[in-house]
C-alpha cells in the first residue's frame, strides 16, 4: 500500500495564506483504484446524518457519478465502515460503529487542518 499526498492550491502570491486550499490523499492498494478519501468522508457524514440511504440518494446528493458511488460503497463495505441491507431490489446503506469512528478521526484531521468540508 502507498500513501501519495497531491495539493492543489489556487494561484495566490507568495506567502500568503488560502482557507479555500484542498489536499486530496489517495489511498493506493495493489488490487484497488485510487480512493479519494475526501469522498468516503463525504460519503460517511451523509450517511451519518440521514441514517440509512441508497446508491441513488448517495448520488443525488453528493453529486457524485453512479459507477463512482458504486466503487465507493464496495470500498466501504469491505472495511466494514458501512452496512449494505437488500430490501427487494433497492440495496439499503447504513454506517457502521467502525464507519463512525472513522468519521469521528477524519473530521478531527480536517479541523486540525482547518480544511472546509463542502
Amino acid at each position: 500500500m502507498s500513501i501519495e499526498t497531491v495539493e492543489t492550491r489556487p494561484k495566490v502570491p507568495k506567502n500568503s495564506y488560502s482557507e479555500s486550499m484542498v489536499v486530496k490523499i489517495r489511498w493506493t492498494a495493489l488490487s484497488e483504484l485510487p480512493v479519494d478519501l475526501h469522498e468516503v468522508y463525504r460519503i460517511l457524514r451523509f450517511l451519518a446524518e440521514k441514517k440509512q440511504a441508497n446508491v441513488t440518494d448517495i448520488v443525488k446528493n453528493l453529486h457524485l457519478g453512479y459507477a463512482t458511488v458504486k466503487r465507493y460503497v464496495e470500498f466501504l463495505r469491505e472495511r466494514e465502515l458501512v452496512k449494505v441491507e437488500q430490501r427487494g431490489k433497492e440495496k439499503i446503506l447504513r454506517i457502521t460503529e467502525k464507519g463512525y469512528d472513522v468519521l469521528v478521526v477524519m473530521s478531527r484531521v480536517y479541523g486540525i487542518l482547518n480544511l472546509k468540508v463542502d
